[in-house]
C-alpha cells in the first residue's frame, strides 16, 4: 500500500508524461522543450527535472508504463516461458510482444531505443532495478539457458 505522498508523486509523473506526449504530438519531439512540458504540466522546471532528466527519459517512462499496462499479454508470455524449454520459441514470443507495443507508437520507437542504448551501460545491466518487465523476462531466459 502506497501512502498519499507516493500517490501524488505517481500522479505528477503521469501528468508530466501525458503533457509531454500531447506536446510531442502537437509540435514534434525535437521542437518540444522541457520548459514547455513543465508549463503544460503546471509544475516548475526544477520539479520536472526532479522527475526526468530529459525528454528521452520521459519517453522511456511512457514505454515502460505501456509495457507494464499490458499485463495480460505479458503474463501469457511469462507462462509460456515457464512451460517451454525451447528458448527460441520463448524469445520469438517476447519479440512478438515487443513488436506489438512499439508498432503502435512507431513515431517514438527510434528515439526510445536510441536513448535506451545510450544509457544501457550507465548501470550494471544485470543488477539494474529500473529494467522493464520485458528486460527482466529476457534476463530470466538467458539465465535459464546459461544454467544448462
Amino acid at each position: 500500500m502506497i501512502n498519499r505522498r507516493e500517490r501524488k508523486k505517481e500522479l505528477t509523473k503521469e501528468i508530466i508524461i501525458d503533457s509531454a506526449l500531447a506536446l510531442f504530438e502537437e509540435k514534434g519531439f525535437q521542437e518540444t522543450y522541457m520548459e514547455e512540458i513543465a508549463t503544460k504540466s503546471d509544475i516548475s522546471k526544477g520539479t520536472l527535472y526532479n522527475y526526468f532528466q530529459d525528454k528521452e527519459s520521459i519517453l522511456s517512462a511512457y514505454f515502460q508504463a505501456l509495457i507494464n499496462n499490458h499485463d495480460n499479454n505479458f503474463s501469457e508470455v511469462s507462462e509460456k516461458f515457464k512451460e517451454t524449454r525451447d528458448i527460441k520459441e520463448t524469445l520469438n514470443k517476447i519479440l512478438d510482444f515487443i513488436n506489438h507495443i512499439f508498432r503502435e507508437n512507431i513515431q517514438y520507437t527510434a528515439i526510445y531505443f536510441r536513448y535506451r542504448l545510450q544509457t544501457l551501460f550507465n548501470v550494471n545491466p544485470i543488477d539494474n532495478t529500473n529494467r522493464s518487465g520485458l528486460e527482466n523476462l529476457i534476463s530470466e531466459v538467458i539465465k535459464k539457458r546459461a544454467r544448462k
